[in-house]
């Protein structure tokens, strides 16, 4: 499948277990440039091929990190796992290095209220059958949720641009420019619902569209 190219952002995955690797190859696989960090060797040979940097090496050495850049990804995930100590050392040097989105994996409420108090921009419980989501998330944070259909078709729940208020459905012509359909539109703060918008629904502030196609036209329109 030809890669779509997240307009290069960088990642970075620290620690290659299950979810590792599978956040790492999806955002690899969409063009994005992803560095990956783990302790073993054998995990870092495994995947090397895959991404744009895999270094072995220990996340909780802020030189290290600083070494290998990056304060200037766009997002970086600790997906450590069991190892707490670790997990919350390396969050509090991405912190400290300024990365603009900090990611991490807790094994539990009270791990994730530390890493929440640490700075963390997000935090995620599940493992590698939401890697590919999770993925979806760090490249394109206007998202805040998706489903996936089948055969490539999901839908999206999202927060639209600033350019869109004020337009109607009308106005925008998502489906004869992207070949995407709303089919509902949430108004957050009344927690409402419209179902089968019209083509004279406005596009106000606040309000997010859940959005159904084809993966690849979904991309196109987040990323415009």
């Amino acid at each position: 499948m030809a890669k779509t190219n997240i307009q290069k952002k960088r990642f970075a995955i620290i620690g290659l277990g299950i979810l590792g690797v599978s956040i790492a190859r999806t955002l690899s696989k969409e063009g994005a440039e992803v560095i990956v960090l783990d302790k073993s060797m054998k995990l870092i040979d495994s995947i090397k091929d895959e991404v744009s940097l895999a270094v072995q090496g220990d996340s909780t050495d802020r030189e290290t990190l600083a070494q290998l850049g990056i304060s200037e990804v766009d997002a970086a995930m600790v997906c450590i796992g069991e190892d707490f100590q670790s997990s919350v050392l390396t969050t509090a040097n991405l912190i400290d290095l300024k990365v603009k989105r900090v990611a991490v994996r807790a094994i539990n409420e009270m791990a994730a209220s530390i890493f929440k108090r640490l700075g963390a921009n997000d935090i995620f419980f599940v493992e590698s059958e939401m890697g590919v989501e999770i993925a979806h998330r760090l490249s394109r944070p206007s998202i805040l949720q998706e489903m996936e259909l089948g055969g490539g078709y999901r839908i999206i729940q999202w927060n639209p641009p600033s350019a869109f208020y004020g337009k109607t459905l009308a106005d925008l012509a998502l489906p004869k420019h992207y070949n995407v359909q709303v089919v509902a539109i949430k108004h957050a703060k009344e927690d409402s619902v419209v179902q089968m918008p019209t083509a004279d629904s406005h596009i106000q502030e606040g309000v997010r569209l859940m959005v159904c196609g084809h993966e690849g036209d979904l991309h196109r329109l987040v990323s415009a």
